[in-house]
């Protein structure tokens, strides 16, 4: 296991070149300025209730924007072995448990030639250029877009 996370992260780092290429966010990034407050106490409040989706502003100061993300996936798209396509969120199970996180807490990721389905277990980081766009999927929508250029395991700071 720990050869596939070494392989995996080489495969990232290979990819995208420097980290330094990549704006670190984090999930308060995403809300819209301002909104953070009602956006949180929303969450926390429907957390354990059976309730709808929150449709929250998004921040349009990120769109286009290359950007490095920590989260959870949440597989959509890929045949079994490899994932091409995933929700990412702020938290383990979000997306699953009801109700999802906020619009502007999920991430639609497209990863060209996929990740291993094995790799998104645990915490990543995903890097990629972000844009402010609305995506659709059985699970949850998202407010924003992003095609990867790599995923590897989070490392904590």
């Amino acid at each position: 296991m720990l050869r596939f996370w070494i392989v995996l992260s080489l495969w990232g780092l290979a990819s995208t070149g420097f980290a330094a290429d990549y704006r670190e966010l984090n999930w308060k990034n995403l809300l819209a300025p301002g909104e953070q407050a009602a956006v949180q106490a929303t969450t926390s409040n429907q957390h354990n209730q059976v309730a709808p989706q929150v449709s929250a502003a998004v921040n349009p100061a990120l769109d286009r924007h290359a950007v490095s993300l920590s989260g959870y996936a949440v597989p959509l798209e890929g045949d079994g072995q490899t994932v091409t396509a995933f929700l990412l969120v702020p938290f383990f199970g979000a997306c699953i448990h009801v109700p999802p996180p906020p619009t502007n807490q999920v991430v639609f990721v497209q990863i060209p030639g996929g990740v291993p389905a094995d790799a998104l277990w645990d915490a990543i980081k995903v890097s990629g250029r972000l844009r402010v766009e609305d995506a659709h999927s059985d699970l949850a929508n998202a407010g924003y877009r992003l095609e990867a250029d790599a995923v590897i395991p989070y490392a904590g700071q």
